[in-house]
């Protein structure tokens, strides 16, 4: 008889009497079975589990986790055969693409009210992301860029959660990430401001151009209206969140080991390549970022209506100098090689 065979019983008559297995029942059956040691019937439903914990359960209310965990089941930090803890599979959760946008709002909030839950029990927040070179910590900034934009989360999550969730955007914890959209690699806030160049908007044409970066612009006041005050309590916010913006702007290459598969990470000379041969755009980069700070700290305004009245004129002149920068070399080109255009 096969084994999902002989695991076909009856498990809800068998959970009367029984407490669930947790993510520690499947190593001890595994290592009996592995050594020639019979086991009972009951205990290789564990095996389904795959080496997950109860709380790896697809979701579960906070009630349900509290009830287990105040029954006895403490593994909230365990990982599964994926390299996810329960706490990693609630983030994916928060601000997911759904069937209805209601249903996508609701269903983030239960899941930070999951994650809050996870933050009282004390899970590191420093742990290994999966397969990703990422910390738990700098993915919920991620994840939560994507409920930021859904719509303001203040009025609508419990105030401690909300302000837990802000303490971790705002954390002082650098990864080893080494693209210039970054200083001495990514914070968490960095990781929230992650904007791209959408696929929408082709850079072949300017009008798409400008759409493009209307679109940053649109995503980025949402992001800077959840920081406001923390980007004048934290000079580290400010900085990291003017670096990550006008980098986006710039249209700089993202080298970020964590927004792909490790099998798809450049090598450390690919890497020097691609910050060699944009030396020129990383130095305005680090020019514009500089006088960004400077006039950010003389503001008396919040981020977002600094980045309205100030940084928005600023890097409009700059790009539209660069343009034509651009385009009076382009026409030098042309001419160099014999062509009239007059």
């Amino acid at each position: 008889m096969s084994t999902c065979q002989e695991m076909q019983i009856d498990v809800p008559s068998y959970l009367e009497n029984s407490k669930i297995l947790d993510a520690f029942a499947w190593k001890a059956t595994k290592f009996l079975l592995d050594h020639g040691v019979s086991v009972q019937l009951a205990l290789l439903l564990c095996l389904v589990m795959a080496n997950r914990s109860v709380y790896h359960a697809k979701f579960m209310p906070v009630q349900i986790t509290e009830y287990l965990y105040q029954a006895g089941f403490k593994d909230v930090s365990e990982y599964d055969d994926y390299g996810y803890t329960p706490s990693m599979r609630c983030i994916e959760w928060i601000g997911g693409s759904y069937t209805t946008k209601n249903f996508r709002f609701e269903f983030t909030l239960d899941s930070i009210a999951l994650l809050w839950w996870y933050m009282s029990k004390g899970v590191g927040f420093l742990k290994s992301y999966g397969f990703y070179n990422e910390t738990l910590l700098h993915r919920i900034a991620r994840r939560l860029r994507s409920f930021v934009e859904i719509q303001d989360c203040s009025p609508i999550i419990d105030m401690p959660q909300y302000l837990a969730l802000k303490s971790l955007v705002v954390m002082k914890k650098h990864d080893d990430c080494i693209c210039a959209c970054s200083n001495g690699g990514c914070l968490p806030v960095t990781r929230m401001m992650a904007l791209r160049r959408e696929s929408r908007f082709p850079q072949d044409a300017e009008d798409h151009r400008r759409e493009g970066i209307d679109y940053r612009l649109k995503k980025t006041y949402q992001i800077s209206e959840f920081l406001d005050s923390e980007a004048t309590d934290y000079s580290w916010v400010a900085e990291s969140f003017f670096r990550a913006f006008t980098f986006s702007m710039l249209e700089l290459t993202h080298t970020c080991f964590c927004e792909k598969h490790p099998s798809d990470h450049s090598t450390a000379s690919e890497i020097a390549e691609i910050r060699e041969e944009e030396a020129g755009l990383i130095e305005q980069l680090d020019e514009l970022v500089a006088e960004s700070l400077e006039m950010f700290r003389a503001f008396e305004g919040s981020l977002t209506a600094f980045l309205k009245t100030k940084w928005k004129p600023r890097i409009d002149d700059y790009l539209e100098q660069n343009d034509e920068k651009m385009d009076a070399e382009s026409l030098q080109k042309i001419r160099e090689i014999g062509v009239n255009m007059e």
